[in-house]
């Protein structure tokens, strides 16, 4: 690692010396050692066929001596090969083994001399040392070979890799065809290590010669590509230091490092001609400046009104621009609050003592909202995906249940016109799957919405099944048929365009925006699925969407429903208990503001939900230590521990526990990327403060099964009875009152038998509350402690909003946000702002709550 280090390091001239030296000595090398081995082989080869040569010829020289027990003339031919000064010895045996006589060169006469005694089976260690041995000095010999010892000798030959060794040659003497004989010639191996180191030798001269060429070489050679890269470095280093882009990188060649040149050359340009173009400008502007200047000169009356619209217009294109980031986010809230306040109130109001016309008329206004509604989200939805800001979720879901709610939704509309409504599941579609049943459900509720809207008799169906699998995605199918009034021709070629419709009587008889099928199809697409129709006037229409959808389980319909019939319609989940009344989850909500406390823990409790309160992050995770919760409701900025120290370590607990936690982040910023940030902290999903019965609805139904939950000591169900009739409302101007009665009338809505005079409580708390946060805020204005004034501006901010003072939670809002960019004036000018702010809120609190 240290060289690889070293080498990355090095100057490009240096890395490319060490890369030419390294590659000529690599090749050289492996050509050097080729041709030694070769060498080698072929010397070896060449040196066994000269002494099997030899054999043979001393075997015929002197096979007349050995027919005729001539052992002097066999000797004296033994001699002749002194002349060969390697041959170690050579030895003659008769055709029965016994040796007949031998050569032993003087090197090995000398070796013998130290030797004492007879050695009989010694050969089998080493050929030389036992066969010289064995010829006495005498000219005697008591040496005997067999055919078999001669085999083995034969075979124990050294290799071509025995160095050190002796080379032993065996002929057989034959004369008419009879073997009287055999000749064993011994050769000293040594010359082939002589040989070798030899080689050795001259391929460390050569690669030292080439090393040293290789070095100069590439000292001449490296100039060719660092050359350029050099003074590219020089003249950008240049550049840096004097601001000078008339400055060019002379261009040597047209290959890659030309290419890089001329772009750099360029960019210098492009540089240049732009400071021109400002410098142009500046002078246009000084220019400008001065004749403005000479004419505020003339009119010096009205230069301090100048400045402060100048001053303005600067501020307000900073809001402007910040506007642009912010608009649909802030649009989403700003629309749907107020009207998810309509919806509630009409709701609630549906559920007291109605005469039957005041029912009807109830009635209508709540789905003149929800209308309302529809069209609001539609224009949204529309305007934050041609922004190319909305995103899909990708959490696990319950696609029974989510295809069940949308059509169970139609389902009282389908009766009032006396149309059937059904809904079909095939036995092989997946039950527990991967994708956004938000926009999934949407989808579908805009198909089967505009089924019963556009059928007058016969009936709407929805049937469910599943087109093949790819790997872990099942394509699931939701076919919505109709037997309505049909699409012409001319328009299903433009029934998915933006505000396109059938034709122009839709419109005026039905209703709608026209963006509902050009959003379904958008969002199927984002899926990578495919919705298509099929229609003909007066037959009815057929409306298939196609969309993967990851498998989580191998648990289809067949498998929950074996007993029921696939097609029964609007099939819901089964309610616990004999009451109907559904036993929920238990919610821990970790909070610090006592206002947002008691205001969340009554709408939890109303929705039928248990909940435990902890005013921070420790005590969060101290309460998972002690009791089990099926969901966790977790506000960003706490004190001692924030929101997301406390989740990472629940997240540590999960893992050693095996489960996972499902945790819900509380906060009031409402800005585009925020739910993203809260899922990289670990978080499953966010709901932003403050926020309506229905939003928290919405959310606890998402993420808490129906039947998931627990029931109370005396065996009773967790659930709220509900609000009974007779509760206290305020009575608050509907315009130019500091505080907005919607949220007043929501708040007091959630009284009950169990707990009264909800509206009391949380106004009486914030009441009580407020003034301290406004003295601490008033301390750190003084100081000029901005980030103790955020901090405190955004508890105050959430805790206003809650309680309907919302232009006091906006003035909060400004100060916590902008007090980087004022001075000490600006913010005590607005923190006297929201001191009177608060006095009418204050005034209009005790007027309308007794005891306060």
């Amino acid at each position: 690692m240290a060289l690889k280090d070293s080498f990355r390091n090095l100057s490009i001239k240096n890395k490319l010396m060490a890369i030419l030296m390294l590659t000529s000595g690599v090749v050289l090398l492996v050509a050097s050692l080729a041709f030694s081995v070769n060498e080698l082989i072929t010397f070896h080869s060449n040196t066994k066929q000269e002494l099997s040569s030899l054999a043979e010829i001393v075997g015929k020289n002197v096979s007349a001596a050995l027919l005729f027990g001539d052992r002097e003339s066999a000797a004296e031919t033994l001699e002749t090969l002194s002349l060969k000064p390697n041959i170690l010895a050579a030895f003659l045996f008769t055709d029965d083994g016994d040796l007949f006589t031998s050569y032993i060169s003087e090197e090995v006469h000398k070796k013998r001399l130290a030797l004492n005694g007879a050695v009989s089976d010694s050969w089998r260690t080493e050929s030389c040392g036992m066969l010289c041995h064995a010829a006495m000095p005498d000219g005697s010999t008591k040496l005997r070979l067999s055919e078999s010892d001669l085999a083995r000798l034969g075979s124990s030959a050294g290799s071509f890799w025995d160095l050190d060794g002796d080379y032993e040659v065996i002929g057989p003497i034959v004369v008419d065809g009879r073997k009287i004989g055999t000749v064993v010639v011994l050769y000293d191996a040594k010359v082939m290590l002589i040989r070798l180191l030899w080689f050795v030798v001259i391929v460390i001269a050569i690669m030292l010669g080439a090393s040293l060429v290789a070095y100069f070489v590439s000292r001449k050679l490296q100039k060719v590509i660092s050359g350029p890269i050099l003074q590219l470095a020089g003249v950008m280093k240049s550049v840096s230091a004097a601001k000078d882009y008339s400055l060019r990188v002379e261009k040597e060649s047209t290959d890659e490092i030309g290419i890089l040149l001329d772009g750099f050359n360029e960019m210098l340009g492009q540089i240049k001609e732009r400071d021109e173009k400002l410098e142009r400008y500046n002078e246009e502007l000084e220019e400008k400046v001065l004749a403005r200047t000479a004419e505020l000169s003339r009119t010096n009356a009205k230069l301090s009104d100048m400045l402060i619209d100048l001053r303005k217009a600067k501020d307000a294109a900073e809001a402007a621009n910040k506007a642009k980031s912010q608009f649909l986010a802030n649009m989403s809230h700003e629309i749907r609050t107020p009207m998810n306040g309509v919806l509630g109130m009409t709701e609630l109001l549906i559920h007291t003592k109605l005469t039957e016309k005041q029912r009807k008329f109830a009635e209508s206004s709540y789905r003149s909202a929800e209308s309302l509604l529809g069209v609001i989200n539609d224009i949204l939805d529309f305007s934050k995906i041609e922004a190319g800001k909305l995103e899909l979720d990708t959490i696990s879901f319950d696609l029974l249940k989510t295809v069940q709610d949308g059509v169970e939704l139609f389902s009282e509309q389908a009766r009032k016109k006396a149309i059937s409504l059904q809904l079909k599941l095939e036995p092989n579609v997946p039950v527990q799957v991967e994708g956004d049943p938000g926009r999934l459900r949407q989808i579908l509720v805009n198909l089967v919405g505009n089924a019963v809207k556009f059928t007058e008799q016969g009936g709407v169906s929805v049937c469910v099944s599943t087109n093949g699998n790819e790997g872990e995605y099942a394509n699931v199918v939701l076919d919505v048929r109709d037997t309505g009034i049909g699409i012409s021709p001319d328009s299903l070629r433009q029934i998915f365009e933006c505000f396109s419709q059938g034709d122009g009587s839709t419109t005026r008889k039905f209703g709608g925006t026209g963006l509902g099928l050009t959003i379904a199809r958008q969002l199927v697409e984002m899926m990578d699925g495919d919705l298509s129709v099929e229609s003909e006037p007066g037959r009815g229409s057929v409306f298939r969407i196609t969309v993967p959808l990851r498998t989580l389980s191998d648990i289809t319909v067949s498998d929950i429903t074996p007993s029921e019939e696939p097609d029964k319609a609007n099939q819901g989940p089964a309610v616990p208990g004999e009451s109907g009344q559904q036993a929920l989850g238990r919610i821990l909500l970790a909070e610090d503001n006592m206002v947002n406390q008691e205001v969340c823990a009554e709408i939890i409790s109303y929705l039928g939900y248990r909940v435990d309160i902890v005013s921070n992050g420790q005590e969060a995770v101290e309460a998972l230590f002690r009791n089990s919760y099926d969901l966790i409701l977790m506000d960003f900025q706490m004190p001692v521990m924030d929101g997301i120290e406390a989740t990472r370590r629940i997240r540590v607990l999960d893992q050693e526990k095996g489960v996972h936690s499902t945790i819900i982040a509380l906060t009031a910023r409402v800005m585009e990327g925020d739910r993203e940030q809260c899922l990289e902290k670990g978080m499953d999903d966010y709901l932003s403060k403050p926020f309506t019965m229905e939003a928290m609805r919405e959310m606890l139904d998402r993420w808490l099964p129906t039947g998931r939950g627990d029931t109370l000591n005396d065996g009773t169900s967790a659930v709220n009875p509900g609000s009974p009739e007779g509760h206290f409302l305020p009575q608050v101007p509907r315009s130019g009152s500091a505080v907005d009665a919607v949220t007043l009338e929501s708040i007091a809505s959630l009284s009950s038998d169990t707990s009264p005079n909800v509206l009391n409580r949380v106004a009486g708390l914030f009441l009580s509350q407020t003034p301290n946060l406004l003295q601490t805020l008033h301390d750190l204005v003084v100081k000029g402690d901005g980030i103790g004034i955020q901090k405190t501006a955004h508890s105050l901010k959430s805790s206003c909003a809650v309680v309907g003072a919302l232009q006091l939670s906006e003035l909060c809002r400004e100060l916590e946000e902008k007090i980087d960019d004022w001075n000490l004036d600006d913010a005590a000018i607005h923190y006297r702002r929201i001191e009177m702010e608060y006095a009418a809120v204050e005034k209009v609190l005790r007027g309308i709550l007794p005891g306060l």
